[in-house]
């Protein structure tokens, strides 16, 4: 066996309606108990909604697996 040390691989948890392309995520979202988004309800996420792959940067606006977007289109309430 060897001595060296298991880093954990650090995921990035987010609200995917209201995290901005390009701003840094919000210290809440990455509470351990958090699930949800504490401004609007969102459900948080920490893996790509298209192919569940974990998001381990925020520093691109899509998933480097499948293209897809991370920030989910904000849908419009009729009335």
């Amino acid at each position: 066996m060897s001595n060296e040390e298991v880093s954990k691989v650090r995921r990035v948890k987010f609200c995917p309606q209201c995290w901005n392309p390009g701003a840094a995520v919000d210290p809440m979202w990455g509470h351990v108990k958090a699930k949800f988004c504490y401004l609007c309800g969102t459900p948080i996420r920490a893996n790509c909604a298209n192919c569940g792959e974990l998001v381990l940067s925020l520093r691109h606006r899509f998933c480097p697996i499948c293209g897809c977007a991370y920030k989910t289109p904000v849908k419009i309430a009729k009335t």
